[in-house]
C-alpha cells in the first residue's frame, strides 16, 4: 500500500493521495475558486460602472452612440425531397424592436446544403450536391443613444451592458 504524499500516512491502494488530505485539497481548491469568482464579479461590477459613466458623458456632451444586436428570423423553405424541417417565419421579436428604435442595419443569411447520393443497390455514388437554400436570417439591428432618449433607455444600456460584459 503507498503512503499519502502529503501527510505519509496509508492511501489506499493504487493512490498518492489519502482520503483526508483529498477532501483537504478539494476544500482549498473550492474556497479559491469562490474568491476568484467574488474578485471577478467584483471586477466586472467595476467595469461595467466605469463603462455606463462613459457613456453617460459622452452622451451628455452631446456625442451619440449606439447599441447593436442580433436577431435571428427563421424562414419558412422548402427542399423538396431532403429530409429538412422547415421553420415558420416569425418576425415578431423585430417588429417589436423596432417599437423600441431599433434599426434594421443589415442581414446575414442562414443557409442549408447537402450532399446527393445516388443509390445503386449496396453501392453509394456521389451525386451532386444542393446549397444555398436560405432557412433563415440574422437581422444585424442598430439603436441610436443620444441626450434626447438617455434617460428613457437607461434600464436597456444597463442591460446591454450586463450581457456585453457576461
Amino acid at each position: 500500500m503507498a503512503l499519502c504524499s502529503v501527510c505519509s500516512q496509508p492511501a489506499g491502494f493504487m493512490a498518492t493521495v489519502c482520503q483526508s488530505c483529498r477532501k483537504m485539497q478539494e476544500e482549498i481548491a473550492e474556497k479559491k475558486r469562490l474568491e476568484n469568482a467574488v474578485a471577478h464579479e467584483a471586477e466586472r461590477a467595476a467595469l461595467i460602472a466605469e463603462e455606463k459613466a462613459r457613456i453617460n458623458q459622452e452622451v451628455a456632451g452631446g456625442g451619440v452612440l449606439y447599441l447593436h444586436k442580433t436577431e435571428f428570423v427563421p424562414v419558412d423553405s422548402f427542399l423538396g425531397d431532403v429530409d429538412f424541417t422547415p421553420n415558420v417565419y416569425d418576425d415578431t421579436s423585430i417588429r417589436i424592436a423596432g417599437l423600441e428604435g431599433w434599426r434594421v442595419v443589415g442581414v446575414v443569411p442562414k443557409t442549408f446544403g447537402t450532399a446527393l447520393i445516388n443509390n445503386e443497390g449496396f453501392n453509394k455514388v456521389w451525386g451532386g450536391g444542393l446549397g444555398g437554400a436560405v432557412v433563415g436570417v440574422y437581422v444585424l439591428l442598430e439603436l441610436e443613444v443620444s441626450s434626447k432618449n438617455y434617460s428613457r433607455l437607461e434600464g436597456d444600456i444597463s442591460e446591454y451592458l450586463e450581457s456585453a460584459f457576461n
